[in-house]
Order: structure tokens, then sequence, then C-alpha cells
């Protein structure tokens, strides 16, 4: 007799037994419960430390205390604090950069400001000299004071040089802001160089001379400050320049980049051609850079004893 480990009932064959196991509902239902307390029998398995139990409540009452979830726990919990950490640190690293960053500028701010302050600090300390022993001779004095003139003319930078500075070193500053906020940029960064080339005559009548490369000869030149302006800003030269600069883009280049600095520069090159063709049109760049040079600019009386000297401009 063949028995069904199963169910218990016995069968005279092998063969009917194998086929009770397939057909049998009772059975078959049976066997299904036994496969599924298998099942479950597997689940109850600590997942930490690979213990097994035999009820789930067993399994809950150990998961409390088992040391090997502890631990992972830990680990977890340490690597999500080392992940954030190095977050802050990025953070702060970048931070540290943009104070850096600052702390640069403001010590260019500062060099630019001493260096503007002085600029003619020595031409004033000799004028203090002289003034302070007084010659009783007229061709003396006059030829004392000529002297100090021609040691400042000597000094002064030549006008031609200034397009190259400029371009070189105040425009870059320019292309990433947009052209709103370039306007008094542009207008402090051409009054605070044109400021530097030119010495005022007269300034009731606005009188200036100034160096300039005549036949890669310098000789001194008289103008008026309208025209010491606009002779300036109509150099082809400058506008060469900043065509050039403006048109350079190179595999590094940023395409947003490029575009807000075509077109800052565009604006740059269209303002300086119509403040030289109508200067009506263009008050509000024009008269702002002529006052910054009013205000600025060093009136030195002694030059006039040089004006018949002077080269007269065509």
């Amino acid at each position: 007799m063949y028995k069904c480990n199963f169910c218990q009932k016995e069968y005279g064959s092998i063969s009917t037994l194998n086929c009770h196991k397939k057909s049998a509902k009772f059975c078959i239902q049976i066997q299904k419960e036994l496969n599924s307390k298998l099942d479950e029998g597997k689940d109850l398995k600590c997942e930490y430390c690979n213990k097994t139990f035999g009820q789930p409540l067993t399994l809950n009452r150990h998961l409390n205390i088992c040391k090997h979830k502890k631990q992972v726990t830990i680990d977890e919990e340490k690597k999500d604090y080392e992940t954030r950490l190095i977050e802050k640190e990025k953070e702060l690293k970048e931070k540290d950069q943009i104070i850096q960053q600052y702390k640069d500028e403001i010590a260019s701010l500062k060099s630019q400001l001493e260096n503007s302050k002085y600029l003619h600090q020595k031409e004033i300390e000799l004028l203090k000299q002289h003034s302070s022993h007084p010659v009783t001779n007229n061709n003396q004095v006059n030829q004392v004071n000529t002297v100090n003139i021609n040691i400042k003319l000597q000094e002064l930078p030549i006008i031609n040089n200034f397009m190259d500075d400029l371009i070189q070193n105040d425009l870059p500053s320019l292309e990433k802001s947009l052209w709103s906020n370039s306007q008094t940029s542009f207008i402090n960064v051409m009054g605070g160089k044109l400021v530097r080339y030119m010495y005022f005559t007269d300034k009731s009548r606005g009188n200036v001379i100034y160096k300039k490369l005549i036949d890669k000869t310098p000789q001194i030149m008289k103008a008026t400050i309208n025209n010491f302006i606009m002779t300036t800003m109509n150099s082809p030269k400058l506008l060469d320049h900043i065509n050039n600069f403006k048109e350079t883009k190179t595999e590094d280049t940023d395409d947003e980049d490029y575009g807000e600095r075509y077109v800052t520069l565009t604006c740059i090159q269209t303002i300086i051609t119509t403040i030289v063709k109508d200067n009506k049109l263009n008050r509000n760049f024009f008269d702002p850079i002529k006052k910054y040079l009013n205000d600025n600019g060093i009136l030195h009386k002694e030059n006039v004893l040089l004006l018949s000297d002077i080269e007269e401009m065509d």
C-alpha cells in the first residue's frame, strides 16, 4: 500500500497515489497550506544578522536588540553626516571664493583711488617748493615756472595710448553688464581715463592742452574741452579696437556672455559715433563726461607761459 504524505490516505499503486496528489481538491488545499507555512518560515529571518525565527513576534522583538542592525543604522547615519559635511564645506569654499573676489576688487579700487589721489603729487610738491622761495627777478621766476611746466608736460601721457589702455583694461569689465547698467560705468571709465591725459589752461573757457603723436613725434596740442572729448571718441583706432574686441570669440567663450558683450559694445560704438555727430542728442553721455573732467581736471595757471609755443589744432 502507498500512503499520501499530505492527507494520509492509502492507495494500491504509486500511479494512483500520484493521480490523487494532482487531482484531489482536499489534498491540493492541504498542499497549498503547507507550502504557505514554509514560505512564511523563510521570511522570518533577520536581514541584519541572518538569524531565523518561528514567529513574526519573535522576529520583531529581536530587531529591537539586534547589534548588527544598530551598527548598520550607525553606519548609515555616519555616511549621511559625512555627505552633508562635504556639501557644507563646498558651500563654505564657494563663499570664501566670493569673499576673496570682493576683497581683491576692494584692493584694486583702493589702489586706483590712491593712484588718482597722488597722480599729480610730484608736480604739486614742486609748486609748493617754488612758492615758498619766491624770486624777485621776473625773468628768473618765468624760467623756474617754465621748467616746472616742461616737467609736467613731459610726464603727460600721450593721448594715442589712451585707446589701447581703455580696450585692454576697462572694456572687459563692462562686457558682462547690461547696457542699462553700463551707461554710468562707461561715463566713469571715459572720464576717469581722459582726465589723466590733459591739463586745463583756463577752466572758465574750457581750454585744455594734451600730448599727441604727430608723425610719431609727441607734440603738445591745444583744444577746447568739447573738441578734446569728441576728437578722442571719434578716433578710428578706438572704434576699431572696440569692433575687434566685440567680434573676438574663442572655443571657451560662453554664448550668453558673448551675446551680452556684443550688444553692450555695439551700443558703446553707437554712442561714441553719435556723440561726435550730434552731441545735442546725446547730452546724457557727453555732458557727464565733460562735467567729470571739469570737476577733476588739474588747472595750472603757469601753463599760459607755454601757450605761444603750443601747436594749434586744425
